[in-house]
This record gives structure tokens, sequence and C-alpha cells, in this order.
């Protein structure tokens, strides 16, 4: 038990780690966007590579945000219903999320990770004038499939337990 617990708190920190990295990542997103528009209405040098760029930033910051999101409890819940099930349908509606969530992210991690070599083996740049890399940003989509995967496990553990604890009580 306490090596689980240990393992739990090793991705909680691991989620909350990447989840600060894709946060300075909008920094900079925000950053070229500033310059972008700066140089472009200002200095009337519009660069040909911002915009793609914060194109790939944002998929970045969204990827490894994901993980995050779900440990600090961001996405919608539909609390209206769930807050007013008996201990026993929380449980069946838990067990049917987590399913969901990892049929969803096995697919995206298996999917990714095949996109991703495929676009690695040839090296595979953007069709634009900048010619940007893709296989980097590829790469953090079956990252943060598999970092989702533990993240909900952990999440689904700690629900289980307390609706355990919460059924003592009554």
């Amino acid at each position: 038990m306490k090596k689980l617990k240990v393992a739990a708190r090793f991705i909680d920190t691991t989620s909350e780690k990447v989840g600060k990295v894709a946060s300075f990542a909008l920094l900079a997103m925000l950053g070229i966007g500033f310059g972008e528009v700066l140089l472009r209405y200002v200095f009337s040098k519009p660069t040909s590579w911002a915009w793609e760029v914060n194109g790939q930033l944002l998929c970045f910051i969204v990827s490894l945000g994901a993980a995050y999101s779900l440990q600090q409890g961001f996405f919608i819940n539909v609390d209206i219903f769930y807050r007013r099930f008996p201990l026993r349908l929380k449980a069946y509606a838990d067990i049917f999320t987590l399913i969901l969530t990892l049929i969803f992210c096995g697919v995206l991690l298996w999917q990714g990770a095949v996109l991703w070599m495929r676009s690695l083996s040839i090296l595979e740049v953007s069709n634009s004038a900048f010619a940007s890399p893709l296989y980097p940003i590829k790469f953090f989509v079956p990252v943060a499939a598999f970092l989702v995967i533990l993240q909900a496990i952990v999440k689904f553990t700690r629900q289980r337990a307390a609706l355990k604890n919460a059924g003592k009580d009554d």
C-alpha cells in the first residue's frame, strides 16, 4: 500500500511539473504574438514563422496541460446528477468514466505513437515557407495520453477510497 501511495505522489508531482512547464510555454506564446503584432503593424516587417510556432506551442500547452488539469479537477463534471447518486451508483459511474478515459487515451497513445514515429522517420516538416519540424510536437501526443492514463488511474483510486470511507460513515 505504501508503494502505491509513493507512486501516486510521483504521478501527481510529474503532472504538476509538466503542467507548469506548459504554462511557461504560454508566456512564450504571448511574447511571440506580441512581437509579431509589433513587427507587423509598427515596423511593417511581419515574420513567416510566428503564427506557426504559436500554433505548435498551443498544441504543446494543450497536450501537456491535460494531466495537470485532470489532477487539479479542472475538467467539467455533471455534478448536479453525480452528487445525488447513491454510493453504489457513484462507484459504477466512476468505473464507466475510467474505462472510457482509458480506452480513449489508450487509442490516442497507440495512434499518436504511430504518427509520431512515421513523422520522425521522414523528418516531417510543415508545408509553410518556414517549414518547421512537426515530429517534436507530435511526440507530445502519446506522452500526454500516457500521463493522462496514469493520472486517471490515480484519481480513480482516490475516489474509490473516498467513497469507501464515506460508506463506512453512513
